[in-house]
């Protein structure tokens, strides 16, 4: 709900799948936290280890398969941050750190230590 219900605009949305509450606010570190856990839940249950998932991330050209992200990242950020992330968190999930549903608590490093994020 919470990467999808950020706007008024989405109010029928939420209220169609039984959400009262207002949108959620916009925050691009908090999304990619949590994209990046779903990355590796899905990794997860796909049965990949953390070297295939490292290889998928960052496939050499001309078979890459996310170069638009990798870009992306390298000019916003200084670094390919879902690389890091991604697998971070894959590995969080395989010593049942992150739990696949429904309440688990979002972690993400970040340059100087670890910011914590409660759903």
């Amino acid at each position: 709900m919470e990467l999808t219900y950020a706007s008024h605009e989405m109010i029928k949305f939420a209220n169609d799948l039984g959400f009262e509450g207002p949108p959620f606010a916009w925050d691009e570190d908090r999304h990619h936290c949590l994209k990046s856990e779903l990355d590796a839940i899905f990794a997860h249950m796909y049965g990949l280890d953390h070297s295939d998932l490292e290889w998928i991330l960052d496939v050499p050209a001309p078979n890459s398969s996310l170069p638009v992200l990798k870009s992306h990242e390298m000019k916003e950020f200084g670094e390919y941050r879902t690389k890091q992330y991604v697998p971070w968190a894959f590995d969080q999930v395989n010593h049942g750190k992150i739990r696949t549903f429904p309440d688990y608590v979002c972690q993400i490093l970040v340059l100087l230590g670890f910011v914590w994020f409660e759903i």
